[in-house]
């Protein structure tokens, strides 16, 4: 069975600025990248654990066209896989512990 995803405030808004970022330095890229996004994520909810551990029950898993990663975390309780943030490689992993 299929796991339901759940994008957190912080991750929506750091899609946002991506897909803003890419389409003004290149048209089409936004989209390109949401597309991407939303393909990962629906491979997601098919094999919440195809991505490496990072922290806890926290995951990153990375796009394959474009240098950002996802972090996310797996609730088997509820079936229910939770993203955290999406950023940009240069991103110190670190901070991840407090999103």
């Amino acid at each position: 069975m299929a796991y339901t995803y759940r994008i957190s405030a912080n991750a929506l808004k750091r899609i946002k600025q991506a897909i803003l970022y890419l389409e003004e330095h290149r048209t089409g890229y936004g989209l390109k990248f949401d597309k991407e996004l939303q393909n990962y994520i629906q491979q997601l909810t098919e094999g919440p654990e195809i991505a490496a551990p990072l922290y806890k029950n926290r995951r990153r898993g990375y796009l394959y066209k474009f240098k950002y990663h996802v972090i996310y975390s797996v609730h088997h309780d509820r079936q229910e896989i939770v993203v955290h943030t999406v950023a940009h490689h240069s991103r110190h992993s670190k901070r991840w512990k407090e999103k």
